[in-house]
């Protein structure tokens, strides 16, 4: 696919930008195994804790309760462990098939995103929001998979992005619909990594949506397509720091004033990043209108 941007922009920077908004990109699509690499670890770990702590009040008491709590915490076997890696790797593998999608939509753009490209309204840009959301479904299913209610729950907003295009087609008009499964996808998310861990942070990763959709509505709006080398850097972030914080034990614990505080903050600082990136002579050049 020859990028149409070699006659748009590359000529007018005299150099070309898509093979940086490629490869920017390239290395964003590869950041729900980072994610996996953070969570699944820390899972197993807690897991096991959960059943060596449920051992020794089941020798040190006899009583039913205590009994009963014993039994419940031993309950994560093989079995459980098999099914968690199995919704690890479903929702990795759905979210990197988006990413990739989206790539490919790009370079049929030519690497300018406007309102109106495949990658911004196009069937590939379907099957990136479906990847958004099946990888979060994927997390959430992933720190109860025996538990089918919430497993069944998780899997709710895919699987009303899937039944889209079938019931209402793809277009503009619907991605109401399909930006509120995202939210449902992500919070849901979030809550499970969160209550999981006993742990705000996955919040951060819900707030970075606001980076996100800022960021595209600016790049079409202005025009300036540097700016979309932010996209991949916020993408980068939401999957692997808030993660990171909720699992590590210095962090973990961090009150819920102190997460606002940094989730706000990073909305500010990457506003205030678009601003900068927008207002140097290259970013300018970047320009389209």
């Amino acid at each position: 696919l020859e990028p149409l941007m070699e006659s748009r922009l590359d000529e007018r920077l005299n150099k070309p930008l898509w093979p940086i908004l490629c490869a920017v990109h390239l290395f964003n699509s590869l950041t729900p195994l980072s994610m996996v690499s953070i969570l699944r670890p820390a899972l197993m770990a807690l897991k096991k804790g959960d059943a060596a702590d449920a051992t020794v009040t089941k020798d040190s008491s006899s009583s039913k309760a205590d009994t009963k709590q014993t039994e419940k915490s031993e309950s994560w076997t093989s079995r459980d462990q098999m099914l968690s890696d199995i919704f690890w790797g479903l929702g990795a593998t759905i979210t990197i098939i988006g990413n990739f999608s989206e790539i490919v939509g790009h370079e049929f753009d030519g690497w300018v995103y406007l309102p109106k490209s495949e990658s911004s309204s196009g069937w590939t840009n379907f099957v990136f929001c479906l990847g958004l959301c099946g990888g979060m479904s994927g997390l959430a299913a992933a720190v109860t998979p025996t538990n089918t209610k919430k497993v069944a729950l998780a899997f709710l907003p895919t699987v009303l992005v899937a039944l889209v295009p079938v019931t209402l087609g793809w277009s503009q008009s619907i991605k109401p619909i399909v930006f509120s499964c995202q939210g449902l996808a992500s919070g849901l998310g979030a809550y499970a990594v969160g209550s999981t861990f006993g742990s705000h942070w996955p919040w951060l990763y819900f707030v970075q949506s606001f980076n996100i959709v800022r960021n595209a509505s600016r790049i079409q709006s202005t025009g300036i397509q540097a700016l979309h080398l932010m996209t991949s850097c916020f993408g980068f972030f939401s999957y692997t720091v808030p993660f990171a914080l909720s699992v590590n034990k210095t962090t973990k614990s961090a009150p819920l004033w102190a997460v606002l505080l940094v989730s706000a903050a990073s909305v500010y600082l990457g506003g205030e990043l678009e601003n900068y990136i927008a207002s140097t002579e290259w970013g300018q050049s970047t320009g389209i209108y």
